[in-house]
């Protein structure tokens, strides 16, 4: 919703990838579980313009009240459900 996200879109979609796209450890009672990265970098570089059509086209609805849900939680509701 920035005047400038599409400058900014290539850094905005580092960060997601540098997060997402690789398994972690998580701990559970005294125990350390991995867990699968959740998305392929390689995927979304190859998809990265539908996924920012999908954003931007989802941006008003899931920023918007009620605010007790993430805002990418209300993302994932709108796309899977089309």
């Amino acid at each position: 919703m920035e005047l400038e996200c599409d400058a900014t879109f290539f850094k905005h979609l580092q960060v997601i990838k540098s997060n997402f796209y690789l398994g972690k450890t998580h701990k559970v009672d005294d125990q350390e579980m991995m867990v699968d990265e959740l998305l392929n970098a390689n995927d979304l570089d190859c998809q990265q313009g539908m996924f920012k059509f999908t954003m931007k086209s989802n941006a008003a609805t899931c920023m918007a009240p009620p605010f007790d849900l993430n805002p990418l939680t209300k993302m994932w509701c709108l796309v899977t459900t089309f």
